[in-house]
């Protein structure tokens, strides 16, 4: 961050506020500050901590999260559709927290299919359902990929800590990210096998003046 804002002033003294650097220089900037956030919210995960916790859209949580990821997504050719409901109730949680759920699951996808010769459309489908949690009103998110699918013997152990089939994987995505649903009141889950791809799906309570 400070690398970046010390070229930000050098380039403003060139008088150039038109070069192409300074927004490269701006997301840099704001991808550093992301990501302590980030690492901030993740370690007061254990001590169940609420400080940053507001009403939020899923889908302008989601809209942030595509936006960063437009770069690799497209040098991947990788295209998403995402589909939310216009009338879809709002949450109650941490915003950063919860663009860490989509980032992780997001990013699951796209290794599955990289790494799988058989993706001919390799394409994420994003969509947004009410649901129940408890026969309380909710709302689910399906994160769906055109992958190799999952195993059922792999299964039920996805949301095991340091559980991955990867060579390079650290097996915490999928745990963090069920640390942060459940800490929303809400649950995480792998859909039953497909010939082709998989599904996962979280679930979160809606806010209460979106219940009503």
């Amino acid at each position: 961050m400070n690398n970046s804002n010390v070229c930000l002033r050098l380039n403003a003294r060139g008088n150039r506020p038109d070069n192409p650097l300074h927004e490269a220089l701006v997301d840099i900037g704001k991808d550093a500050t992301r990501a302590s956030e980030i690492i901030a919210r993740i370690r007061t995960l254990g001590k169940q901590s609420t400080g940053g916790w507001t009403t939020l859209q899923l889908a302008s949580v989601l809209g942030e999260v595509l936006a960063m990821l437009r770069p690799e997504l497209a040098k991947r050719q990788f295209g998403v559709e995402a589909e939310m409901p216009p009338d879809f109730p709002s949450v109650i949680g941490d915003r950063v927290q919860l663009q860490q759920v989509f980032l992780n699951l997001i990013m699951n996808a796209v290794e599955a299919m990289s790494a799988w010769p058989g993706t001919k459309h390799r394409r994420i489908s994003i969509t947004g359902y009410r649901h129940q949690l408890a026969e309380r009103p909710a709302v689910m998110i399906a994160i769906r990929d055109s992958g190799p699918g999952i195993k059922p013997e792999i299964a039920p152990h996805l949301f095991e800590p340091f559980f991955t089939t990867k060579p390079d994987g650290t097996g915490m995505g999928l745990r963090v990210s069920r640390s942060i649903v459940e800490s929303h009141g809400g649950e995480i889950w792998v859909m039953p096998a497909t010939d082709e791809g998989a599904t996962f799906c979280f679930a979160l309570p809606v806010a209460d003046k979106a219940a009503s």
